[in-house]
């Protein structure tokens, strides 16, 4: 196999991962949200375990991709998609680490619940305007 061929298949391997499980994630936050905490433990080891590594991954295929055939930095779009990819990770890290506080049991819950719902809104609005870049290529 052709290592621009299995870049692409890692790349979308890995980003229907990190989309997958952002999805799974926010639909245990809409649980807990309610009140409800016997999903803790699931929601951190989504966080930490498959949804930033697989964004991270990500990142790397989808860098490595461009890399391998520069021609590609001259769609105006790839700029804009790779910024907000790299934007993305901070509220994914941001989520992680409430997670991680709700575990471990510091501050009050209801806070850390009501930053975690924040941030996955403005995790959704970047993953729109990705996808958007990406089907559309307005520049």
């Amino acid at each position: 196999m052709e290592v621009k061929s299995l870049l692409k298949y890692i790349h979308v391997l890995s980003v229907i991962a990190a989309a997958g499980s952002m999805f799974v994630h926010y639909m245990i936050h809409l649980k807990r949200r309610n009140g409800d905490d016997k999903f803790d433990a699931a929601a951190l080891m989504i966080a930490t375990k498959i949804e930033f590594p697989s964004l991270l991954l990500a990142f790397l295929t989808g860098l490595g991709i461009v890399l391998y055939k520069t021609a590609w930095f001259q769609i105006g779009s790839i700029h804009a998609k790779i910024t907000l990819v790299i934007l993305l990770f901070g509220p994914a890290h941001m989520i992680a680490a409430r997670e991680k506080k709700i575990a471990a049991g510091e501050g009050e819950r209801s806070v850390h619940v009501g930053k975690i719902h924040t941030f996955f809104l403005v995790e959704l609005a970047m993953l729109l305007a990705i996808i958007y870049l990406i089907i559309f290529k307005p520049f």
